[in-house]
């Protein structure tokens, strides 16, 4: 086996359930925080004229956006660990 006797598969199974509902409770509230917040910058993007006007028509820009913040991402996340 991977080092888990079977003892404490059995105690993992009998956790506490308001543990198991607060994690439930973290995992939604995480991703409902996304959602809002994509909803939010599509909103920008969409409905704010100057914004939508300037990804319409700048599409290497807007592309060339994408990849530098990609890029910072890759770097913040490869740093962190």
């Amino acid at each position: 086996m991977s080092g888990i006797r079977d003892v404490d598969r059995v105690n993992m199974m009998h956790e506490n359930p308001e543990l198991r509902w607060s994690f439930i409770r973290k995992v939604y509230s995480i991703a409902i925080f996304q959602l809002l917040l994509n909803i939010m910058v599509v909103s920008v993007l969409v409905f704010v004229p100057p914004v939508a006007e300037f990804f319409n028509n700048y599409v290497p820009y807007y592309v060339l956006c994408i990849f530098i913040l990609f890029g910072q991402c890759s770097d913040l996340l490869s740093s962190s660990s």
